[in-house]
Formats: C-alpha cells, structure tokens, sequence
C-alpha cells in the first residue's frame, strides 16, 4: 500500500494517498485511493480538485499524458477516478516507465507513483499489443503452456487459429485440431477455408496430404496437379508435376499419355502400357525414334554398356559391338544354344568390322621336309588347305616313307605349314595355297591338325 503526504493550502492539514487499484479498459486507467490528514484521519466528505499526469520518469521526464483535472467527490476519504475516459491515453512507454503525478487543490503530491500493469494492459496502452514479454511461456486455453505459445482445444475438429481480414467471412483460414485418439494416424493439423476443407493436413505419423486428410505416403495429392517450379514451366500442356528451372516435369495433359519433359522438350510418353523415347504415340512396349547412326565410337538409339568399356548399340538399322571406341565381337548364344534366321534370308559378310572375310594366300618353298611361317596370326584368322603342288619332284612311290604329309598348325600363335614328301635324289618345288577365314566371322577350334 503506497502512502504520499501533501500539504492541503486551503483548510492546512496534511493528506494521504494510497493508490488501492489499477484496471485498464481500452485506452484508460481507473484509479482509487484514500486521502488522510496529517494525523491520519481522513480527510471531510467533500468536492476536492484533483489533477493527474503521467511522465517517463521518477523526477522530471517527458509528459506522456495529462494533465487532466477534474472535481472529484471523497466519501470518508475514498475517491475514485478514471483517466482517459475524456482523453485517451495514447502515449505510454512499453518498457514500463510510466509514473503518475497527482496534484490535491493545486499541491502536488511526492514522490509520483509507478504505475504497475500487467504485460497486457502495458502492452495496450503502449500501442504494441502484438509484444509479449520476452522470457516465460504463452497459454490459450490453458493456464500451464508448455512451450513460448500453447494453445490447448476444448475437443475435436475445433479451429485453434482463425485468420481473417477485417471480420469478412468471405476472406478466412483455419487450423484445425483433429484429435481421434492415442497413437491413431487420425491425428493431425488441418488447414482449411471456408472454400476448401482439406487444403493441407499434416498427420501425426509424418504424413503429409494435400486435397485429402488420409495421406497414404510421405506426400499424397488428390484433387488436383503436383507443381514445383523455379522459373515459370513454358510448356503449353497443363502441367502435372514440373521440377527445378530447367523445366523439366511430368505431363497429363488429357491424351490420355503421361509425358516427360526436359527444356520443354517432350523426352518420353507413357501410354496404354506402351513406352516412347522420342515420340508420343508408341505402338508397341518399347518404341525409341530419334537416334544417331552407330559407329565404333559414338551413336546409336540404344546403348548396353559403359562407352568405355564393352557395350552393344543399337540404331534404326544396325548392331554393333564395341569395347572402349573400338570395334568389338558381336556373340549370338555364346554359351551354346541354336541361331535361328527365319524366312527367306539373303546373307551378307563384311562392312565395318572387317574389310575382307576371307582370303586365299600361295606360299612357296622346297625340299622334303620343307616348313612355310605364313606370319598370319592365329588370333585373327583361321588356316585351311585347298591345295598344292610338289612340282617336278622325283617321288618315291614305295617303301615305308612314301606318306605324304601337308599340314597346317599354330606356332607361337602364328599359322605354319609343314610339307613332306620323300623323293629319288631331287626336291619338290612346293606350292601351296591356303584360305584365311577372319575369326571375326566366327571361331573354328578344329579342322587343322598340328604337326
């Protein structure tokens, strides 16, 4: 209980005041209190004027508000009087420092008295009623918050936050509490409108919906297209789901096809079960259009494999092998199996994996036991004999000897021959003629003998 002792000029006597309670309504204060003598009695029943002003400090300070004066009736020393009713109070310092002088029949009483509200009622008279003070916890609807700002539904389905522009019920939003149960997957904040109900629902266990409040994933859209996008998606189709500043996204556009974008450019459509690179309308499951012609090192429509190691590519008219920008074998049932060709089938050898299949050699040499190095890599191709001729030779035609012998066989991976005929004093002049298959045209493990 605050006491000030002020001298009363016109009937001498000393009186007291004692500010009993402070109240705030709208942009005023209502104040109470006790005028006494000097002896402690109160002072006569009677008219008294009375001033009040509010000031930013102790002692001296800015005028805030005031002053204003007025009659005030005292009844056994109690008087009552509301500021701001006539004059609103419309300056007050929010950081609470607020002290109110009153003046009894022109003495001014001292010390001014602090004026101590509540956080709110400094906050309204302040002007800053969006302010709370900075430590401690915020309840709505309850009376123990258990964070900065706890708010606390009556039950279930109730709005938790209404946002609307001046009272138009045209023009507002809604967070709404869905609460059906411990551990339910009912549980959830739902964002409405009084045009939409389920703009957006987040759901307790981490599922997010829009258009519906029974997401059945991390995200679930109904209703309605999915679209992100950085820099304003260009494609005329509407679109369904368009990602980054590339614009690049899904299409649904009605045709019936689920079409993908890159830079505006349609890359793939799905349809009917049917797939497309490079057009939108595939007639069969997997249709790619659009490609370059495959070479050794680059092209193609389809490739298998890494370019820099082994992979098959495919274009409109053609399969190739390759291994790192080279040309490689092209297998058919390598582990076995039948390779079938249907119908009527002209078949052709050669173009870009070798120039010349086959090729027919004449070697030379002489004597009965003569050996020819074609120098012809095993690796590569394949020998065969088609012929020779031992020239004017004298041959033995009897004894044991008289075996004749040409034979091709692999030497340090190179193709050799070895010729044998036993003669009478004289040595055949061998010519020979061998066919070299490329084993590139297939792979022979048999059908020469070795030496």
């Amino acid at each position: 209980m605050e006491e000030f002792v002020v001298k009363r000029t016109i009937v001498l006597i000393s009186v007291l005041l004692m500010v009993l309670a402070v109240s705030i309504s709208a942009q005023s204060i209502s104040t109470q209190g006790v005028l006494r003598d000097s002896d402690g009695h109160s002072v006569e029943d009677g008219d008294y004027t009375m001033a009040f002003s509010i000031y930013s400090a102790l002692d001296g300070g800015t005028l805030l508000w005031g002053p204003y004066s007025k009659t005030v009736a005292v009844e056994n020393g109690v008087y009552q009087v509301v500021l701001g009713d006539v004059n609103p109070i419309t300056s007050f310092n929010s950081d609470g420092s607020n002290y109110l002088e009153i003046t009894v029949e022109n003495e001014i009483m001292t010390p001014r008295l602090r004026l101590n509200v509540t956080p709110y009622e400094l906050a309204n008279l302040s002007g800053s009623s969006n302010v709370f003070p900075g430590s401690g916890n915020t309840g709505i609807g309850t009376t123990s918050p258990q964070a900065k700002l706890s708010i606390v539904a009556p039950g279930d389905n109730v709005d938790l936050i209404h946002l609307d522009e001046n009272g138009d019920a045209d023009k507002e939003f809604t967070f709404q509490g869905m609460f059906a149960g411990s551990g339910s997957s009912g549980n959830g904040l739902k964002l409405r409108s009084q045009w939409i109900d389920k703009i957006m629902f987040w759901r307790g266990d981490g599922n997010v919906g829009i258009g519906t409040d029974a997401p059945g994933g991390k995200l679930t859209v109904k209703g309605g297209n999915l679209y992100v996008d950085n820099n304003n998606f260009g494609g005329t189709p509407a679109v369904d789901i368009a990602v980054g500043d590339t614009d690049t996204g899904l299409d649904s556009d009605g045709d019936g096809a689920l079409d993908i974008y890159s830079n505006n450019n349609k890359t793939m459509s799905i349809r009917s079960g049917k797939v497309g690179i490079g057009t939108s309308t595939p007639v069969i499951k997997l249709q790619v259009e659009g490609g370059s012609d495959v070479s050794p090192s680059s092209g193609g429509f389809i490739q298998a494999g890494a370019s820099s190691g082994a992979n098959i590519a495919i274009d409109n008219n053609e399969i190739m092998a390759r291994n790192n920008g080279e040309p490689a074998m092209l297998h058919l049932n390598n582990d076995g199996g039948i390779t079938g060709f249907g119908g009527s089938v002209n078949a052709r050898v050669g173009g870009g994996g070798f120039s010349k299949p086959f090729q027919f050699v004449k070697f030379e040499a002489s004597g009965e036991n003569a050996t020819i190095n074609t120098g012809w890599s095993a690796d590569d191709w394949i020998a065969a004999i088609t012929g020779f001729d031992a020239g004017y030779g004298d041959l033995d035609e009897s004894g044991n000897n008289d075996l004749w012998q040409i034979n091709a066989f692999v030497e340090n991976g190179v193709w050799k021959i070895f010729c044998d005929a036993p003669t009478h004093n004289n040595y055949p002049e061998w010519d020979i003629y061998v066919m070299f298959v490329n084993t590139k045209f297939g792979y022979a493990t048999a059908g020469y003998k070795a030496n």
